[in-house]
Parts: structure tokens; C-alpha cells; sequence
């Protein structure tokens, strides 16, 4: 097993949660994986987790396979990501919910600090990226031991 000691959030921004009420979440967690493999030439989807809207979370790649999550920061790292695009969309309670309770899972099981610099947002490692979402404030989101 790799050695993890951070978690990586995305959100999808496109499907958005308007297209998940439309689709559903095969069709959603389907795209995504078809859109990494066929149009990014990943091996498979790039998060091991995927939180829909309705707090169901999917899994994707296997968490012992490294993600394609932050371009030259995925080693160690799990990735999640939430279905929505959170700069013009609100987080829906069960959504947020489901990924709290996942991180906290995942630091526990992984022995993660829940602390700033072990979870991060994609916005943090790449300056072109607002993901996941302007509207979804870190300190509001998680509460840190720091």
C-alpha cells in the first residue's frame, strides 16, 4: 500500500447539480470517468471518491492507485470531489455532509491530521483553478485541530 498522508477536494463544476437532477448519479459518475479516460487519457476516473448532491458517495479508482487529482502534487494523496460548481451553485446539506464525514473517515483510518496543509482544496496548488468552488470557504467547511 502507498504511503497517504493528504487529501485533495474538487468539486466537477461541469456536470453541475442541475445536470445530476436531470441524469442521475450513474449517468453523472459515468460521464466524469468517460470524459477522464477518453478526452485526458487517465486509466480510469481521477478521484477515488465522488460526492453526489444527494450525500451518496461513488467510488472510483481504488485508493492504493495514486489519483490524477493536482498535476505534480498526487503522490500520498486521496482525492474527492463533489458534484456541483460551486462558485455559481450552493452546496446542498447532505453533499457537504457526506464529504465532512468522509475526510474525517479517511484521517482516521489513514492517520491524516485534520489540520490545513493534509486537506486541501485544488484552488491551493494551482493559482488558474478555483476548485472547489469560490462559494465553499475551507475554515467554513472543515473545522481544523490547528
Amino acid at each position: 500500500m502507498r504511503k497517504i498522508d493528504k487529501i485533495h477536494i474538487h468539486h466537477s463544476e461541469s456536470p453541475t447539480i442541475k445536470d445530476w437532477e436531470k441524469h442521475g448519479s450513474e449517468y453523472i459518475f459515468n460521464w466524469i470517468r468517460n470524459w477522464h479516460m477518453k478526452k485526458r487519457n487517465f486509466v480510469d476516473i481521477g478521484y477515488h471518491f465522488v460526492v453526489m448532491p444527494d450525500g451518496n458517495i461513488w467510488e472510483g479508482r481504488p485508493i492504493s492507485v495514486k489519483p490524477a487529482s493536482i498535476e505534480n502534487h498526487n503522490s500520498g494523496a486521496i482525492s474527492l470531489c463533489f458534484i456541483g460548481n460551486f462558485d455559481i451553485e450552493d452546496l446542498p446539506e447532505k453533499e457537504k455532509t457526506s464529504m465532512v464525514i468522509k475526510i474525517q473517515k479517511l484521517c482516521e483510518e489513514y492517520n491524516i491530521p485534520i489540520v490545513n496543509d493534509h486537506i486541501i482544496f485544488h484552488r491551493e496548488q494551482d493559482d488558474e483553478k478555483t476548485c472547489p468552488g469560490m462559494k465553499i470557504k475551507k475554515n467554513e467547511f472543515l473545522k481544523f485541530n490547528e
